[in-house]
């Protein structure tokens, strides 16, 4: 789901020796290297890095600024330069800016401040220069492949360090699209097994023929036909951690059989007599609440107490606050580096859409409509009208939350006059009701203005 967190790359062009650690000492998870002339940042260009910076230096070993830009725009055209001048020029920094510099700044005033708004203007994130906010447990899970600092997500953090102190089985469940897999390494690497291996096995991923097999392994068997032994995702998991994606959709008998295995620790290896020991911490991640499936008969009773002994459900993206704004600038910077583009930004504008958005598909929905968003912008901001996204189908939204009677009118209301552009006479015919009900609802604001219409 979420990429590797990459972080903010800064080259510094100067004659400064010292300017590197005054400035690695204040911004420890940039990532900084100092450079003495245009050539050797041009050496460098492959790493792509998101900001050059540039101390007064205009020309030097037959390179000068003009050719330096033009030839970085073929090789990182994400980079963006900023010039730093020793005696600020109006007529210089003209120049300059004509000729492709991202920003011109007076060298007295690049200081802590001015960086630090910089770079959250750029990441989304709140960076402080002695690091006394981006610390703790918030920069712990970053480091694990999780962004946020909300509380709901402090709260997941914390119940995933608490749950990684046993041996317990360990039971994920979320909204899909949500961090499961992320969940679920993390406790892996925090736990005493973080040395061992973390095998996934996805349920759905094999046919319920060979599933077995796949999740106990067999013996070799010459009159069976079966030559090679085969090695099982539990045994492959031995010192290490087993994550079951999936779990109600193992066949019953099979689901008995894993029970069986758990409790006593051991089982028989199918084809042969040889007894495997259990050795691994069992973890299972579920898209969909799994006492909906004993319901329905999919999951027996009794796994499903043996496999959430530790119960953790990670939010979903709409209960997450600004922690959308804060992910929607990762997801739009990594697109940004990874396929060579002009570096670009969010609108405030773009911003309060993606906060007033419902997202269903949660993470992977933003990350989808971010890049799509990226694609579609023709400057270095994305706009409102960039962000597009895709429509839902009205029960699935009324399934994953528990709200009122009159919530829920609402919020449909609000779709179909969204869908039909705002026509209410469209709407009141499409949702059997009256149109007055739909104009008393605007007049008491139970209907968003943003989404409302005027007309007859």
């Amino acid at each position: 789901m979420l990429q590797d967190i990459v972080p903010i790359k800064i080259f510094l062009i100067s004659d400064s020796n010292s300017l590197l650690s005054e400035i690695g000492e204040k911004f420890k998870k940039a990532s900084l290297l100092l450079l003495e002339d245009f050539f050797a940042a041009l050496a460098h260009a492959h790493l792509e890095p998101d900001f050059i910076f540039i101390f007064g230096i205009l020309e030097r070993n037959g390179i000068a600024i003009a050719n330096f830009i033009e030839k970085l725009s073929e090789l990182s055209p994400s980079t963006r330069v900023i010039f730093a001048a020793n005696d600020p020029e109006y007529r210089q920094a003209v120049q300059l800016m004509k000729i492709g510099i991202g920003d011109y700044i007076a060298a007295s005033g690049f200081d802590s401040l001015y960086l630090s708004t910089l770079l959250e203007a750029y990441s989304g994130e709140k960076w402080n220069p002695e690091e006394k906010i981006r610390t703790g447990i918030v920069e712990k899970f970053r480091e694990l492949g999780f962004m946020g600092s909300g509380r709901r997500m402090r709260k997941l953090y914390r119940m995933i360090e608490d749950a990684s102190k046993s041996e317990l089985s360990l039971l994920f469940e979320a909204e899909v699209g949500c961090e499961l897999l992320e969940a679920a390494r993390a406790a892996h690497k925090l736990s005493k097994r973080r040395e061992g291996p973390f095998v996934l096995f996805d349920v759905l991923a094999y046919q319920s023929e060979t599933v077995e097999f796949e999740l106990f392994g067999r013996e070799k068997d010459s009159n069976a036909g079966i030559e090679k032994r085969k090695t099982g995702a539990i045994e492959t998991a031995s010192g290490g951690s087993l994550c079951i994606e999936n779990i109600d959709a193992l066949p019953i008998h099979i689901q008995s059989r894993l029970l069986r295995a758990i409790r006593e620790k051991k089982y028989l290896k199918p084809g042969g007599p040889n007894i495997v020991f259990w050795n691994t911490r069992l973890i299972c991640i579920s898209w969909k609440n799994l006492e909906k499936s004993i319901k329905f008969k999919q999951l027996r009773e009794d796994l499903f107490y043996q496999i959430a002994a530790f119960n953790i459900r990670v939010p979903s993206l709409r209960a997450r606050g600004q922690d959308v704004v804060l992910l929607a600038n990762h997801f739009l910077r990594t697109f940004v580096r990874v396929n060579r583009l002009k570096a670009m930004n969010l609108s405030q504008a773009a911003k309060d859409k993606l906060l007033e958005h419902y997202f269903s598909g949660n993470v992977l929905e933003l990350k989808s409509v971010i890049e799509t968003a990226a694609l579609l912008s023709k400057g270095e901001e994305i706009e409102k009208e960039n962000i597009i996204f895709r429509e839902k189908p009205i029960i699935n939204l009324i399934s994953d939350g528990e709200q009122s009677l009159e919530k829920y009118n609402e919020f449909i209301i609000n779709t179909y006059l969204e869908k039909y552009d705002n026509d209410v006479l469209a709407v009141a015919a499409r949702l059997g009701i009256g149109k007055s009900t739909i104009y008393r609802m605007l007049q008491s604001n139970k209907i968003s203005k943003k989404t409302s219409a005027q007309n007859d």
